[in-house]
């Protein structure tokens, strides 16, 4: 995708800095007081994600790096303020964790990083969001090597079909937004 059309980022802002944005408007918009996060790196979007959730409400960020949310706890401490909103953090592969977690029990999953396993998140994300909740898969365009049917790389052709199955899936909603390495959102109907 090109960088410069009319959907590219703002100038200036990286697409971390967009990603941010974006969640914190979901976030706030969709009135979300239970989210997950895969990824929760070095709390840059889970910081977004507290600031735009409401009372209440609880983060779970899940990491197969234990360190790494070591590290990311601080910030997000910070950012949840205090108790409202909770952080959980789950030390564990995505894949192990989220199959744990309660069913309609979500209001918004974010998986930070797409990767070979977004098929099993399109899976876990039917079953562990509420009516009306939404999936985010970041980076789901890989900045156009995912569209680009010649490359087939294991990423690559497993988020295609990922991207393939939730716009067919009739208890979805879904929709590609095509900056900051292409961002899909999927709202579950039924």
């Amino acid at each position: 995708m090109p960088k410069d059309g009319p959907a590219a980022d703002p100038p200036g802002a990286t697409p971390g800095v967009t990603i941010a944005a974006l969640l914190t408007v979901l976030a706030r918009v969709s009135g979300a007081t239970s989210v997950v996060e895969v990824g929760t790196g070095e709390g840059e979007t889970g910081s977004a994600l507290l600031t735009g959730m409401g009372e209440g409400g609880t983060l779970t960020s899940i990491d197969f790096d234990p360190s790494v949310q070591r590290t990311a706890r601080e910030r997000l401490n910070v950012a949840a303020g205090g108790n409202t909103p909770q952080v959980r953090l789950i030390a564990g592969t995505a894949r192990e964790v989220l199959t744990r977690l309660a069913d309609d029990a979500y209001d918004l999953i974010v998986v930070n990083k797409s990767d070979e396993d977004c098929a099993i998140y399109l899976e876990n994300a039917l079953r562990l969001l509420r009516v009306g909740g939404m999936l985010v898969l970041t980076d789901a365009t890989r900045d156009g090597t995912v569209i680009d049917p010649a490359n087939r790389g294991v990423p690559e052709s497993a988020m295609r079909e990922t991207l393939k199955a939730a716009r067919e899936n009739e208890q979805l909603a879904a929709v590609l937004l095509p900056f900051a390495g292409g961002v899909l959102l999927a709202v579950r109907l039924v």
